[in-house]
């Protein structure tokens, strides 16, 4: 069930359940779709990655008990039909990220930098930031956003949804999990709650 504010998340895992091993946020995605396309509930568990990092899962935390934890899953659709899942995160950017861009954080870590602070992987909502930053405002963020700071920003929007489209003035190259997936100058990025659970 999506998390709501206040609730507790995760619950014991059940006996004789077992999780498929998965080796990073982006193959965790991609077995996560099939699963979910499927019709089935996908059980992972992963110690490396954005997600593992935003649940403080690491290869020494294997708990004796572990907890299964409810996920949602995003995708993003670009101008030429292709629909890819992210489970952290989605990014539209240009060069060295200066310029117009987009980040949807459903975790709260991109790699060193906190650029979901607000963000919670089974909320149903994907936090979106998006705008304009030349190259000196766009190092000051990147400073800022190790520890989640950067925000708020005069030049950045951000918004709480479950499905948002932008339009860029010219593609811009598209990356889900860190895995870059095309150019495109539209994006649609959306999420399906509670679409795979995983384990730690």
């Amino acid at each position: 069930m999506t998390i709501r504010r206040g609730d507790c998340w995760g619950e014991p895992l059940s006996g004789g359940v077992e999780a498929k091993k998965v080796s990073d946020d982006h193959q965790l995605a991609v077995e996560a779709q099939a699963a979910h396309r499927g019709g089935d509930i996908g059980i992972f568990s992963l110690s490396h990655g954005d997600v593992a990092h935003s649940l403080g899962f690491t290869p020494a935390t294997e708990r004796q008990h572990p907890m299964a934890y409810g996920f949602d899953l995003g995708r993003v659709s670009l101008d030429s039909g292709l629909v890819a899942p992210f489970v952290a995160h989605c990014v539209a950017r240009g060069f060295g990220w200066t310029g117009q861009g987009a980040v949807a954080m459903n975790t709260g870590w991109y790699g060193r930098w906190y650029l979901g602070p607000k963000a919670h992987p089974n909320d149903g909502l994907l936090d979106i930031t998006w705008g304009t930053l030349p190259f000196r405002q766009a190092l000051l963020a990147w400073r800022r956003a190790k520890t989640g700071t950067h925000l708020p920003h005069p030049e950045l929007k951000t918004r709480r949804t479950s499905r948002w489209q932008y339009e860029f003035e010219r593609p811009k190259g598209v990356w889900v999990d860190g895995v870059r997936v095309g150019k495109s100058r539209t994006i649609l990025v959306e999420v399906i709650g509670d679409a795979f659970t995983v384990v730690g």
